[in-house]
């Protein structure tokens, strides 16, 4: 008897390999596709591209795709960022540019479930993509902070917090635990989140006004992550517990563009840990009422 199941499917091993990377397999979780042909008389003038050596590709047949399915965006994303040449912010949304053979392809995330493709030779095409979708929008009273950010939340978090420091000068700083303060450029926006997918992974994202901006904060954080290193090291096996030492040595920071992004992985035995110490370190704080005197006692000495 044949059984469909027990057929195995045999992949081309570049297709095989993105599979792997973003774990979307275009037979089980793509739900739609619409297609654009771009025929050459329909195409807008451009300068050529840098490696063109002709302009007999400009003649091209050419095509543009949106597809619709189920996908880790978060995958998606790291495998194009991989992959591409250049990327590029255009509304919110940041697109890829990735060689293909003898011409580009610029592929952007518009949505949690949608992907824009086009091969086309001007990023109008995809400009314009970006332009007409859908957008996702929160209720209308959540705040506009959170209505102008909530794009950048990464899909599946569990939890997460939208900030922004503002300042009328060029600064300001952010007060950490421990007496630290991070100088951050002026209009400054966090986005953080943690998202379950084996792990706990943290993730905190400096959305700035420029690459010079997003610049200072990666030196700042990086600084901050070099000192906590040298006095790990320094202390040596006398030093904190495993999952502690895991959390810190996971902590990276890169920049993309305008934004710094600072991400780590938790170890489940640390979020027990803080879960465990936090009610005995609540206990422990003195109770300011217990010590202040009460006006009648102030009036009582003489």
């Amino acid at each position: 008897m044949y059984s469909p199941a027990c057929k195995k499917t045999s992949h081309d091993p570049d297709y095989e390999n993105f599979i792997q990377q973003t774990g979307f397999d275009f037979e089980r979780d793509l739900d739609e596709v619409g297609i654009a042909v771009h025929l050459p008389s329909a195409q807008p003038a451009s300068p050529q591209p840098a490696g063109n050596a002709s302009g007999a590709a400009v003649q091209e047949t050419r095509f543009s795709e949106v597809f619709q399915g189920s996908f880790d965006r978060e995958r998606v994303n790291q495998y194009f960022r991989r992959i591409s040449r250049t990327t590029e912010i255009y509304g919110g949304k940041e697109i890829f540019t990735i060689p293909v053979e003898d011409r580009l392809v610029r592929v952007a995330i518009i949505s949690a479930n949608k992907v824009a493709v086009s091969n086309m030779e001007s990023p109008q095409v995809i400009h314009q993509m970006i332009d007409r979708s859908p957008r996702v929008r929160l209720p209308f009273l959540a705040p506009a902070l959170v209505r102008e950010h909530y794009k950048d939340v990464p899909f599946g978090s569990l939890a997460w917090a939208i900030g922004k420091y503002s300042s009328p000068g060029n600064s300001t700083n952010l007060s950490l635990p421990g007496g630290f303060d991070i100088p951050l450029p002026a209009q400054t926006t966090w986005v953080a989140s943690l998202r379950y997918a084996g792990s706990i992974e943290l993730k905190a994202q400096a959305l700035t006004a420029s690459e010079e901006d997003a610049r200072k904060v990666a030196d700042t954080l990086g600084t901050l992550l070099g000192l906590f290193r040298s006095l790990q090291t320094n202390i040596g096996t006398q030093g904190p517990d495993a999952d502690v030492k895991n959390f810190f040595d996971s902590l990276q920071v890169t920049q993309e563009g305008s934004r710094t992004v600072l991400t780590a992985d938790v170890p489940i035995g640390f979020v027990k840990k803080l879960a465990r110490d936090a009610p005995a370190a609540l206990k422990q704080q003195p109770s300011e009422a217990a010590s202040a005197p009460s006006p009648k006692e102030k009036k009582g000495k003489k």
